[in-house]
């Protein structure tokens, strides 16, 4: 059995990082009164728009990671489909703790992940060619059906909550949600595909992929930024055009953020063990992100509504509360590793949905 890739733990840190100080910064800080200019601050919305990279990490590394899941585990297609179910019902039981934000069929980056390993035993199997071409059927399946819906060019949170809009829950789920699945599947297979590569010590095809991937997502706004009709308001404007944010999600930010969770991967494979050891803080963060995602979540944004610390404080406090929340969970997480993250949403996930299998199989 091989032992644990920690590089993909440590990459899952930093991205439980980004996701606690985007949340933070939007949930504690109160700008000004006036309209929010980025040169009026230019440090804080810079590092906020950071945690916008937390998102595609934790899909793509939740793709990457079934390969190296599959390598410890033989009955794996029974224990993903248990894992996805788990996660699943863990991003509802989310909906359900935190009703300042979400509605009981809001679809977020939990859902998003519990599904696609649930589908995962589909895609497993296949060609990495094949996995290429499904991604790209994504892609372009995400344009049509967003078309189809007539989805607005902006989604708000209020939006993104809604039932009432004709398809309600699978509405969210499949387009208008914070996490759809399309085009948010991309990601995953995404992962999937880096993870073998990775598996076989190949980075020059990592490499090569995400040269490619951010080609395209840097030459397919062009046409947009330079007002040609067919990319403004044609009928498939969407492939053509850029926004920042991904609340709809359209091909071009889709690809550019997928290349640069590539690039990462890339980076870190040098270091995968030598430089990433079990009790490196990243790492530890990494093995307790679930259990940090949901704790963060409802103190921060169920509990400061009625607490009243709700977007009351200025930038310079928000900065400071960013660092304390931030030196709090590492030092949490890394005392937590001493006794292998016990009680924790990972070791209960791992519990539930593994002992089932492992007593009617043997371990690898």
């Amino acid at each position: 059995m091989r032992v644990r890739v920690t590089g993909i733990d440590a990459l899952r840190g930093v991205a439980v990082l980004l996701m606690v100080e985007q949340h933070l910064g939007y949930w504690l800080w109160k700008p000004l009164p006036g309209i929010i200019d980025f040169y009026d601050y230019p440090f804080l919305l810079s590092f906020n728009a950071l945690g916008g990279f937390a998102a595609p990490i934790f899909v793509t590394l939740a793709g990457l990671g079934i390969v190296f899941f599959e390598e410890r585990h033989e009955r794996v297609d029974g224990i993903l489909i248990c894992r996805g179910c788990i996660i699943l019902l863990m991003g509802y039981l989310l909906n359900l703790i935190t009703p300042s934000w979400f509605s009981c069929g809001s679809w977020y980056v939990l859902h998003m992940i519990g599904f696609a390993m649930i589908i995962a035993p589909l895609f497993r199997r296949l060609s990495v060619p094949a996995l290429i071409t499904i991604g790209i059927v994504v892609l372009i399946a995400t344009v049509f059906i967003q078309n189809a819906l007539d989805t607005p060019p902006f989604l708000s949170t209020e939006r993104m909550r809604r039932l009432d809009i004709p398809g309600g829950f699978l509405r969210l789920a499949l387009a208008e949600g914070q996490f759809p699945v399309f085009p948010w599947l991309y990601f995953f297979l995404i992962g999937m595909i880096a993870g073998r590569w990775l598996r076989d010590d190949r980075v020059s095809p990592i490499l090569s992929m995400a040269i490619i991937t951010i080609t395209a997502g840097v030459l397919l706004p062009i046409p947009h930024i330079l007002g040609i009709e067919f990319a403004v308001r044609g009928p498939f404007h969407r492939f053509f055009q850029i926004a920042l944010g991904f609340y709809p999600a359209h091909p071009p930010i889709v690809l550019l953020l997928s290349a640069l969770v590539l690039l990462c991967v890339a980076l870190l494979r040098v270091g995968f063990q030598q430089t990433f050891g079990s009790r490196n803080v990243l790492v530890c963060l990494g093995r307790t992100s679930l259990t940090m995602f949901f704790v963060h979540v409802f103190v921060f944004r169920e509990l400061s509504h009625h607490l009243h610390f709700w977007q009351v404080f200025s930038t310079g406090e928000t900065l400071l509360l960013i660092s304390g929340v931030w030196s709090l969970i590492a030092l949490a997480s890394f005392w937590w590793q001493k006794s292998g993250y016990r009680f924790g949403a990972e070791w209960l996930l791992r519990r539930v949905s593994e002992v089932r299998f492992i007593q009617g199989g043997s371990e690898r």
